[in-house]
């Protein structure tokens, strides 16, 4: 994530300078005080290590709880907010189910979180996505997919008996000189041997995500949003099991 990382080079290079400083400066008065040469060494690594570790447990926790923060870093990179998507088999042209995650920074790296609906607007999962990589609005992520079992019926995965998979992927998101507003990706399970690719947006409106609070009004929601993706691209709509 290069924005990312040179925030943080530019954040530690401004701390190094600083502790430098005030290393000299208790070098100095510990002198002053006739404390010996190796009890000073002492004393300053021992305090610079303790000083390192808060200043970078104190970035971390700027980042986590400081929003406006995060905006000036990831700058046109952010893509922090409430995305809506559709997966969908481009060989059948059939459109499979829906999701809808949040991406938030958490302890070093972007985490999705989410629900899978059906094309009746019915939650049949959760999952979790971890980011391994991103730069230049091209994502690489690991996730974890929970199922409900009556969801699996007819799968290769019931018939597994597999109701958690996991597996790995890839976004693209629009490159905008401001905030992503769509992205292009695919992923690949331990339920399906070949890649399923999926569209997703951003939902900018206010008052759709506090809406989204609402189970009745999420399920709406992302049943209008798979029948009008399966309408503009022309495909088929999977039927709820």
């Amino acid at each position: 994530m290069n924005r990312f990382e040179s925030f943080t080079t530019w954040y530690r290079t401004v701390i190094a300078a600083v502790f430098g400083v005030f290393a000299a400066v208790v070098n100095d008065y510990l002198a002053q005080a006739t404390i010996g040469s190796p009890i000073r060494l002492v004393i300053l690594s021992v305090t610079l290590i303790l000083l390192l570790r808060a200043s970078e447990t104190a970035l971390q926790i700027l980042l986590t709880h400081w929003t406006w923060l995060r905006k000036r870093v990831f700058g046109r990179w952010n893509i922090e907010g409430w995305w809506a998507d559709v997966t969908y088999d481009r060989a059948t042209k059939e459109v499979l189910f829906g999701s809808l995650s949040r991406f938030r920074y958490e302890s070093g790296q972007i985490i999705a979180r989410g629900d899978s609906f059906d094309s009746d607007g019915r939650i049949f999962g959760t999952f979790i996505m971890r980011t391994t990589e991103y730069e230049e609005h091209e994502l690489k992520y690991g996730f974890e997919w929970r199922l409900d079992e009556s969801a699996l019926s007819d799968s290769e995965s019931a018939r597994k008996g597999l109701t958690e998979l996991k597996g790995y992927g890839e976004l693209r998101f629009s490159a905008v000189e401001a905030q992503p507003r769509n992205y292009l990706g695919f992923f690949i399970d331990t339920g399906y041997r070949t890649p399923l690719f999926f569209q997703g947006e951003l939902i900018t409106d206010a008052a759709t995500r506090k809406e989204l609070d609402n189970q009745i009004a999420k399920k709406e929601f992302m049943r209008a949003r798979i029948e009008q993706f399966a309408k503009d691209q022309g495909y088929t709509i999977r039927a709820s099991r």
